[in-house]
């Protein structure tokens, strides 16, 4: 799909152009194909879809470093994980595990995320998450546990079969990654050099390190490395994610990341990078900046109407300020050149899959005592 978004301004997250007023961004085959300032080129006018972006801001959607899937789809109770997953298995089936998980990546979708790396305890979660994210079009790297019950890479090709659009897997949307929970790591990202390698930092230990590590945790700059609910231990440059945190709103992220990185100069621009270009870094999922030949995972925030607006700013800072303290409306979420959401309206998942997922949800609130509000 060609799309062109005209008359709009862009947080581009670039240091060296980190701001274009009342630019445009030209989409093609995905990939952001040209931008600047001022009115297009008469050709990108004949684009498939057209989003005037008075009054709005376009950058990099949010990326999330990791997540635990099944905390976040109970993350307002308090309960153990491990009794959530015997539930999971106890009360659904195949099809329902798929719904529930992808009205999941939808909700994450609609708050900005165009990018996201889960955790799967299980294969059966993997399956379930690899076909959620296809259909809902969110960008997902799904991290199935190495474990010596099962082959790691036979339950990969299992998930990659539950792919339900053709082209998912080729276009990124869907992808994988290993979990080690020992130091076992190297040889493992030796032997499955395709795969980005997850391991808790206390194991990264001295030495090289593969090229496909993630550290889980502050480390040093051998290695990618993302940071784990703790917002105190984070340190410029690391990516961040959530397992045992309850958070999945990127404001809430953005606004306790700046807390912890203090007051000095730029504090609102750092926050926002952990989401956008730090998180992309140190994973490779998403979009880092906005520039010519990167993926077109790009999110409109609508700053023209309540309960933003009037909107007043005098330098690139303000701006930075006024996306971490959230004050707007996502209205368009475009992911690998599609568009996703549209004036606030999700366009991947219909009243069907919510319907699905809902009697799975009851039932799953009975069990432990709560309730769909």
């Amino acid at each position: 799909m060609r799309i062109l978004i005209d008359n709009v301004t862009i947080v581009t997250m670039n240091r060296e152009r980190p701001l274009i007023s009342n630019g445009y961004v030209y989409v093609d085959k995905g990939m952001v194909l040209a931008l600047g300032e001022g009115e297009p080129p008469e050709e990108y006018q004949f684009a498939d879809y057209i989003i005037d972006g008075s009054g709005r801001i376009l950058l990099p959607g949010f990326s999330l470093g990791f997540a635990d899937p099944v905390r976040m789809i109970f993350r307002h109770v308090r309960i153990e994980p491990t009794k959530l997953l015997g539930l999971i298995e106890s009360i659904t089936s195949k099809r329902e595990i798929h719904a529930l998980f992808g009205a999941l990546l939808a909700s994450l979708q609609s708050k900005g995320f165009t990018s996201v790396t889960v955790y799967a305890h299980e294969p059966r979660i993997a399956r379930a998450l690899a076909r959620a994210s296809s259909d809902v079009w969110l960008r997902t790297r799904v991290v199935l546990p190495s474990s010596d019950r099962y082959e790691v890479l036979s339950e990969i090709r299992r998930a990659s079969r539950e792919v339900s659009e053709p082209d998912a897997i080729a276009r990124g949307i869907v992808s994988f990654g290993i979990y080690v929970n020992d130091d076992s790591f190297k040889t493992i990202a030796v032997r499955y050099p395709e795969y980005h390698v997850y391991v808790y930092s206390r194991y990264v230990g001295e030495g090289a390190v593969p090229k496909n590590v993630i550290a889980l945790g502050h480390s040093d700059m051998r290695v990618k490395r993302v940071v784990i609910d703790d917002f105190d231990a984070y340190v410029i440059g690391d990516g961040f994610g959530v397992m045992k945190s309850p958070v999945s709103t990127p404001t809430v992220l953005l606004l306790k990341l700046a807390e912890a990185m203090g007051s000095k100069e730029g504090v609102y621009e750092d926050s926002l990078r952990v989401l956008t270009t730090w998180n992309y870094v140190n994973s490779d999922i998403g979009l880092g900046e906005i520039c010519e030949g990167m993926s077109a995972d790009l999110i409109l925030l609508n700053f023209r109407e309540p309960p933003s607006w009037p909107m007043i700013v005098k330098e690139p800072d303000s701006i930075y300020k006024a996306i971490v303290e959230g004050d707007y409306v996502i209205e368009t979420v475009i992911v690998g050149g599609e568009v996703v959401v549209d004036k606030g309206e999700n366009l991947m998942v219909g009243r069907a899959l919510i319907n699905r997922a809902k009697p799975i949800v009851d039932e799953l609130c009975k069990a432990i005592g709560a309730k769909l509000v």
